[in-house]
């Protein structure tokens, strides 16, 4: 008896260990409409404050990431596959380059998340799934349209920098279709516009 229950075991392990695994390909990023339009390799992001001050951000290098697979081992035959971009990008009169921004597209559930790098402010937004959610999110506001200029932005999000104390960003205004369009410092609440 005790030999039929430890064949019985092995048997169902076995298959188990064969039927739960499955060879997952994921494709490499090639999603380029979902990237601001102002954020490719050698374009000059400029923000320009109240004063006419102007701040640049030069971007250095975009890097995309490459087809890969993995051995999926998820019993529901859940497996996911992200792709993602990273916008790397350096303060003019700066050497070394920091990452801004980094798209992660995660294709079997629909996540177009955003996470931004800002002078010490860090945040995210899921733009495929968060938006049902901003009420419950107490950091954020939807401003919906913004005119700057002749300019008018459309579906745009402002975040309260109310965690990081050591960051002298106070608010962020952005969107998808063109990352941050305007942000301003705690300090002499400084209002700086992409021009």
């Amino acid at each position: 008896m005790k030999k039929l229950i430890f064949i019985t075991c092995a048997i169902s392990i076995l298959f188990f260990s064969v039927a739960c695994k499955r060879n997952i390909v994921c494709p490499e990023f090639t999603n380029h409409q979902i990237i601001p339009a102002a954020y490719y390799e050698g374009m000059i992001i400029e923000f320009r404050d109240n004063q006419n001050n102007e701040r640049k951000l030069e971007i250095v290098e975009v890097k995309k990431s490459e087809a890969y697979e993995y051995n999926c081992k998820d019993l529901h035959n859940i497996c996911h596959c992200e792709t993602s971009a990273e916008i790397w990008v350096k303060n003019s009169g700066q050497e070394n380059p920091f990452l801004f921004l980094q798209i992660v597209l995660n294709v079997n559930n629909n996540q177009e998340v955003f996470r931004f790098n800002f002078s010490q402010f860090s945040f995210e937004f899921d733009f495929f799934n968060d938006f049902q959610y901003i009420e419950l999110m107490p950091q954020l506001t939807y401003i919906g349209e913004l005119q700057i200029g002749a300019l008018e932005y459309n579906e745009v999000l402002m975040i309260v920098n109310d965690e990081n104390a050591q960051s002298n960003i106070d608010k962020v205004y952005f969107n998808k279709e063109n990352g941050i369009i305007r942000f301003i410092e705690k300090t002499a609440a400084k209002v700086w516009t992409i021009n």
